[in-house]
């Protein structure tokens, strides 16, 4: 799959783990979501390093054509009987992932769409 140089995203704030994150989803011309951003507040700590692996990893399976409601329901499958509190942070990045991507999978085609109109 190839991106579009200028790609439209959505970001929100999250807290996990006791820390905020700045969450990004990117869109590819479909709405689907096709990359995803995690940043932390503390840069430059070994947790931070490891968001930026599991983003990356996260968009490859996307750029690849994995479906995010299927990534969504492998991880909390893994999590369910680990005894875990809360999810982890890649699950939680790809939570918020599948719920942009379906509410608002329209909205972003849409804009591409008229953006690709504009003289």
């Amino acid at each position: 799959m190839t991106l579009p140089a200028r790609r439209l995203q959505i970001s929100e704030a999250v807290e996990w783990n006791g820390r905020m994150w700045l969450v990004g989803i990117g869109f590819d011309r479909s709405g689907r979501a096709a990359e995803a951003f995690a940043k932390g507040t503390k840069a430059g700590g070994q947790i931070d390093a490891l968001a930026d692996d599991c983003c990356i990893v996260l968009s490859k399976l996307l750029q690849r054509g994995e479906c995010m409601q299927d990534i969504v329901a492998s991880l909390f499958a893994i999590g369910a009987g680990t005894g875990r509190a809360e999810p982890s942070l890649l699950a939680e990045i790809a939570r918020i992932a599948a719920r942009v991507e379906r509410e608002e999978a329209a909205a972003i085609a849409e804009a591409y769409r008229c953006a690709e109109l504009r003289p």
